[in-house]
């Protein structure tokens, strides 16, 4: 495994912890956020298209593995959604304001896929009547975090660059 991966999936379980310990217990509007989908997002507007699904892929199965619904429905919508934004995002990404723009849209876009993958498998846990709140509540909980993780990311990347042989 590469340096790059290997970091990804260390920030993955990192992001991984803190929707377990701390936006499990949160709820509004009767939704949990998920943090995990805008790590992702922000992987991809800071690192790429590539980044952006290797992280997508790693975020979702987690979310897959947590959640208890339909092993691959999160994996590939994080997946498609990452990389989808991380293919959009160019260097305007360097701006917290677009950063945050940006974040909100690639959960919005997380959380349509994700329903409408769940409901291609079947899975009872997606209901398309509430995906307005959902993808609100995500969006919101997820663009304000955005800023702060891009720029711990960028350091990451930044690390990677001057150490690569």
């Amino acid at each position: 495994m590469n340096n790059g991966i290997a970091r990804i999936v260390a920030m993955a379980l990192a992001a991984a912890v803190v929707q377990q310990v701390l936006m499990s217990r949160l709820s509004i509007a009767g939704v949990h956020p998920d943090v995990l989908l805008g790590f992702a997002i922000v992987v991809a507007a800071t690192g790429g298209a590539n980044r952006g699904a290797a992280a997508g892929f790693f975020a979702g199965l987690l979310t897959d593995i947590f959640t208890g619904t339909s092993i691959g429905s999160a994996t590939l919508s994080y997946t498609v959604a990452a990389f989808a934004i991380g293919t959009l995002s160019d260097d305007t990404t360097d701006y917290p304001w677009v950063i945050f723009l940006t974040v909100l849209g690639g959960s919005a876009l997380g959380v349509v896929l994700y329903v409408a993958v769940g409901g291609v498998l079947g899975d009872v846990h997606t209901h398309l009547s509430r995906i307005l709140t959902v993808g609100g509540v995500v969006a919101l909980v997820n663009a304000p975090l955005a800023p702060l993780v891009a720029r711990v990311l960028r350091n990451a990347w930044q690390v990677q660059k001057d150490f690569a042989w």
